[in-house]
């Protein structure tokens, strides 16, 4: 199967589960991560915002103790910039209808202080592939960091394939964390 069409089956996959199914399995999500020994050593994280379909992490974004980074989407640069969680009321609806801080507003923070990455896609393999929406912001994003931190990507169990189409330059993820559990990837 191409891209292209993975990426369409994924999304109606994810878009089927219903709301309270979807609860379920982000709310179990959380509760791996919160057993994941990478997350507890973690004091600053790099995190996305839920959108539409997505797992919600939001929860587990209130945990205190930890630095939240958040990306900010740079489309005309095609890049993400980090910046310190502001709070909810503080995001602002960007270019992708994804919430994002506010330039105008947040706090940048320098990617090299990110101990763990929570990566959102639209399917991983157990190999570590990920297939992302198709726009290269994570790839592009990890592989300018001088070192790149543990990367765990997070899904529903139903986004995990047995295989997918890698490239040369998409970045392997080191865990995968789904309602299922944890998936120590050994690249």
């Amino acid at each position: 199967m191409d891209k292209k069409h993975i990426r369409k089956e994924m999304t109606a996959k994810r878009n089927n589960l219903n709301p309270a199914e979807r609860a379920e399995k982000s709310r179990l999500i959380r509760h791996h991560l919160l057993t994941f020994e990478p997350f507890q050593k973690a004091q600053v994280i790099f995190t996305f915002i839920p959108f539409g379909s997505e797992v919600d992490l939001s929860p587990l974004i209130q945990e205190s103790g930890k630095k939240w980074l958040v990306p900010k989407t740079m489309v005309e640069q095609k890049r993400m910039d980090t910046y310190l969680f502001p709070g909810w009321d503080a995001l602002t609806v960007g270019v992708y209808g994804i919430r994002e801080p506010d330039p105008a507003t947040a706090v940048p923070v320098d990617p090299k202080e990110i101990e763990l990455v929570l990566v959102p896609g639209l399917a991983f393999d157990p190999k570590g592939g990920r297939l992302g929406y198709g726009g290269g912001y994570y790839d592009r994003f990890l592989a300018q960091l001088s070192k790149v931190p543990l990367l765990a990507g997070i899904c529903f169990s139903e986004q995990i394939v047995p295989n997918l189409p890698i490239e040369a330059h998409d970045i392997r993820m080191d865990y995968l964390i789904s309602d299922k559990g944890i998936i120590v990837i050994s690249n």
